[in-house]
């Protein structure tokens, strides 16, 4: 019965220490887009993220409705020139750099 009992015990000490340690590892590390306000905000997001922090900034007003149709593709373009501009003005405002930007590419 000791052995029993010494078992269980032992097999849930390992599905509970086991299941913290995926949920640990399962939560998203992401900044949500709200809190990137500034260039250096930006440079310090995941690389994989920028193009889809672009893309919704690019196609947003400053009111936070929808400002009009823009491509994947041309925000994509994008990332790098604004990557270059954030590193000269870190502190500038990133939707202002964003929108600036679109319209020199031709939204």
């Amino acid at each position: 019965m000791y052995a029993l009992r010494m078992a269980l015990g032992s097999v849930a000490f390992v599905l509970i220490v086991g299941c913290t340690f995926v949920s640990a590892q399962s939560t998203s590390s992401r900044t949500p887009i709200r809190l990137i306000t500034t260039c250096g905000d930006f440079l310090r997001t995941d690389d994989d993220a920028k193009p889809e922090i672009v893309y919704w900034l690019a196609t947003r007003s400053g009111r936070g409705n929808p400002a009009g149709a823009m491509g994947v593709e041309a925000t994509d373009r994008m990332v790098p020139v604004l990557i270059e501009r954030c590193k000269e003005t870190p502190v500038a405002s990133l939707a202002q750099t964003v929108r600036a930007q679109a319209e020199k590419s031709g939204k």
